[in-house]
């Protein structure tokens, strides 16, 4: 309504300043003539130029209004999905007075939480694939966007922000559940290590001079005993060499087990 009445204005203020100017030249060659006098010229000529800074005034209050008017406008920086609304139409709203949330659906945003002794490994995690509880069986590639720099105070575990590209053939919506898997992990040259680390619980050393792990083979669901050298104790459990990435080991009961019996995966 404001843009619209001071469009009329502009328009009423150049008609105005054009009878001022028709004037003018009027008065200016009346007299050139001598039919007017000066001072008559000179309010004729100061008629004018009011007329023409009242057209200046109301384009410019024109052109603050309808900036105002774009400002009513909201436009999100992406396309998006508008998954929560703030206010009603034609509510009168403050300014910065949040209206609407609008979620990116081009990419999926994933937190999870890591404990703080396995935190500073985040950073060399690669592989990682994130399971939807709706869409089982069908893993997305993800990448760390954010590691938060303060621990839970209740579950002393640090949030982890993964992000991944939204998947051809189904729709993952905001709030859908599911679970992240890292491969590997990946260490820079320097902090590489020889051997890997084990819970203490797997190891199995029945004759006191050897020790070994129980290796199940997931085929047939059986284990087999391995023969390991171990390096040194770490504050998770203890270094070995004799096993390779993928390997699945037994860590309860290994003193009860014997050598091709069948095992189960208990959750």
């Amino acid at each position: 309504a404001e843009v619209d009445r001071l469009k009329a204005e502009v328009a009423n203020s150049k008609a105005t300043s054009e009878r001022a100017e028709l004037e003018l030249d009027r008065q200016t060659k009346l007299f050139e003539e001598g039919w007017v006098t000066k001072s008559r010229l000179d309010t004729v000529n100061a008629t004018a130029s009011a007329a023409r800074a009242s057209v200046l005034a109301s384009e410019a209050a024109l052109q603050r209004a309808e900036l105002d008017l774009s400002y009513t406008t909201l436009t999100a920086p992406f396309d998006g999905l508008v998954v929560e609304t703030y206010v009603e139409n034609f509510q009168e709203v403050l300014a910065k007075q949040p209206i609407a949330r609008v979620v990116n659906t081009e990419q999926v945003e994933f937190w999870v939480s890591i404990p703080e002794n396995l935190i500073s490994m985040t950073p060399y995690t690669r592989d990682i694939t994130v399971e939807f509880d709706a869409f089982p069986g069908q893993p997305l590639p993800a990448k760390v966007k954010e590691i938060k720099n303060e621990a839970s105070q209740t579950t002393r575990s640090f949030d982890v922000n993964l992000i991944m590209n939204q998947p051809d053939g189904f729709t993952v919506l905001p709030g859908m559940a599911g679970k992240a898997s890292a491969g590997r992990i990946e260490l820079p040259q320097e902090q590489q290590v020889e051997g890997y680390e084990v819970p203490l619980v797997a190891i199995h050393n029945p004759q006191g001079d050897k020790d070994y792990l129980w290796l199940i083979d997931e085929s047939s669901m059986t284990v087999s005993r391995r023969e390991i050298e171990t390096i040194e104790p770490t504050g998770r459990g203890i270094r070995v060499k004799g096993v390779k990435p993928g390997d699945w080991i037994v860590i309860a009961g290994v003193e009860y087990l014997r050598e091709g019996q069948k095992v189960r995966f208990q959750q």
